[in-house]
């Protein structure tokens, strides 16, 4: 008798087969129970390993032994005119056919009943907390505008921090951002921003909400243990809609090795959401930036501490030392070289350095970052922010042009675009890459500034008023939107009172006590306008040169005005960006003095 007969004989293939459908229907319901139970991962990943070692016992035990009515017996043991084999055999096989008739229920029931937890809503953004402060996933639905959710989008969560430390939670951070900046160069593959996943850091919630909150299809998350020069990294990539794990994996690695296991998880995922996503292209997703782990750490570092307060100076004061750090150990890191471009952007922003000195510093180092990597979209952001101060209007668009075409997914770029289109009066062009950038990363603040500004320019003050209570309610300290929604009270609806209770709470000064010495002037009331611009004047001096330009315009003050405006432009105030669309000059336009101002704005060979 050969092998294959005996092995038909006891029944060897049909337990196999038995066991392989039993095994499977094992794990849904495991699936389904352990999710709804919130037993960890982990237990269903055992239940799976111990399913794999049974089933070569299984088969071994069919082989040697057999069940007869005086119990199991060894094989050898029994004649064959004792053996029951045949019979054993027609009882698995009907157990095998009940078995698969309740697998394909199974998966009809799973394919074909819709889900009943809807699908998440977009328009733009949303309101990511409850009354206690925690994350509420219910309120990040807008009101409007229901998208259905792209196969091809997805989510980076924070990598958890596992090493017992709170100082290495830099380098979990770090790595979740890198994914995800890897990720968003992918053109057709929708990533939301960091401001949005990072909201959802230390939150408890259930994958499957935060799927819809942030309107993505799957989501990466994993864990980061890391120790010395030892770092193992867990990933895995969920389907959000049934919490199924497409794919996960362990990396265990020397530090050195870290920009390798990010691209390494990068291409995994790409790879299991689609094929078809990179075509032929084999450019890295990630581009490794140093070859130093003490420089790359340093740079998370000063990321990090960066990001928590990027209008804190002393968190300015921190940053720059790290980057210091990465740049002593690494002087090619372009990236740390891009983080202080950043701080130096936030300090000239905020009239920490003289005007004039900061135009010239930030595109000195917009040329240094374009000079040593021309491929990172970050060096063409940084250019076209450099191009934007210096109002080299068409060069600041092709700068932020090529970014987006390095990068379509970097939510900087898309902002800064969106903001230069504004400035440019090409404000309902400029809010699609808005937009764009919001619904990309729901939760993020400048894009939500960028949203409402768009809106408060078109007169749209309620659009603008929904976005600016967004805003707030993820942070009630944000500067610059209650006087962006009291300017479209003011000049959209000729609202003075209603834009006043809106200033009296803006928190950037400049911006507060100037739109409050024009709002009170609309309303007749001269005196205490003059002791908003006092205090402006005593708290600013120079440094609101273009505010005293705008308030003088609005009160009529004619001579003032041109005065102050010119010397805003020529301490180069980074005000004058607005000249061209600001309707608080709107009194002096006409004025030829302003005239000859607009022909340097929109010529830099006439400057």
């Amino acid at each position: 008798m050969s092998i294959i007969s005996e092995l038909k004989r006891r029944n060897v293939f049909r337990v196999a087969l038995l066991y392989t459908i039993s095994g499977w229907l094992i794990l849904q319901v495991a699936d389904v129970l352990f999710e709804q139970l919130g037993v960890p991962g982990w237990a269903f990943r055992l239940v799976f390993g111990l399913l794999l070692i049974g089933f070569p016992l299984v088969v071994v035990f069919s082989w040697i032994y057999e069940l007869t009515p005086e119990g199991i017996r060894k094989e050898e043991q029994i004649s064959l005119d004792q053996s029951i084999a045949r019979s054993t055999g027609q009882r698995i096989n009907k157990a095998i056919v009940a078995l698969l008739i309740i697998a394909i229920l199974t998966v009809v029931v799973d394919r074909l009943v819709p889900e009943t937890a809807g699908t998440a809503t977009t328009d733009v953004a949303t309101t990511p907390t409850s009354d206690d402060g925690t994350l509420d996933t219910q309120k990040t639905m807008a009101p409007n505008a229901v998208s259905d959710i792209s196969d091809k989008s997805i989510a980076v969560l924070p990598f958890v921090n596992m090493s017992g430390d709170e100082e290495n939670e830099y380098f979990s951070d770090g790595l979740t951002e890198e994914l995800l900046n890897a990720l968003a160069k992918i053109n057709d593959l929708k990533v939301t921003g960091r401001t949005s996943s990072f909201a959802f850091k230390g939150q408890n919630a259930d994958l499957r909400d935060i799927g819809k909150a942030l309107n993505v299809a799957h989501i990466l998350e994993g864990s980061v243990r890391k120790a010395k020069d030892r770092v193992r990294i867990t990933a895995q990539l969920i389907k959000v809609d049934d919490g199924y794990h497409l794919w996960s994996d362990t990396y265990d690695r020397e530090l050195d090795d870290i920009f390798a296991i990010q691209e390494e998880i990068a291409s995994r995922v790409v790879s299991q959401l689609t094929s078809t996503l990179l075509g032929d292209s084999e450019e890295p997703l990630v581009r490794m930036g140093t070859a130093n782990a003490g420089a790359y750490e340093a740079y998370l570092r000063g990321r990090h501490v960066f990001e928590r307060a990027v209008d804190d100076p002393q968190a300015h004061a921190d940053a720059g030392r790290l980057f210091d750090r990465a740049l002593e150990l690494d002087p090619g890191f372009t990236l740390a070289w891009y983080g202080h471009f950043r701080v130096l952007t936030f300090r000239h922003r905020g009239g920490q350095i003289d005007f004039s000195a900061g135009v010239r510093q930030i595109r000195e180092l917009a040329d240094k970052l374009i000079k040593m990597d021309p491929l990172l979209a970050e060096s063409h952001t940084a250019s076209g922010r450099a191009s934007l101060v210096e109002m080299n209007w068409a060069k600041a668009e092709a700068d932020y042009r090529e970014a987006l075409r390095l990068n379509p997914g970097n939510i900087n770029s898309l902002i800064g675009y969106a903001g230069l289109l504004w400035l440019l009066d090409r404000s309902s062009e400029g809010l699609g890459f808005a937009v764009e950038a919001l619904e990309r990363d729901p939760l993020n603040l400048q894009a939500l500034r960028a949203v409402a500004t768009n809106y408060s320019v078109a007169g749209q003050c309620e659009k603008a008023k929904e976005i600016v209570d967004r805003a707030l309610s993820i942070e009630p300290q944000l500067g610059r939107v209650r006087a962006i929604l009291a300017h479209c009270y003011l000049y959209g609806e000729n609202n003075p009172g209603r834009a006043i209770t809106y200033l009296n709470d803006e928190t950037l000064s400049f911006r507060r006590l100037s739109g409050l010495a024009i709002a009170h002037d609309k309303l007749g009331d001269r005196a205490e306008a003059q002791l908003h611009l006092d205090q402006l004047i005593r708290s600013d001096g120079e440094k609101a040169s273009y505010q005293y330009a705008q308030v003088y315009a609005q009160w009529g003050e004619t001579e003032r005005a041109l005065a102050a405006l010119e010397h805003a432009w020529e301490i180069q105030d980074t005000g004058t960006v607005l000249m061209k669309i600001d309707p608080r000059l709107d009194p002096i336009r006409d004025q030829p003095r302003f005239i000859t101002l607009m022909e340097k704005w929109e010529n830099p060979d006439k400057r």
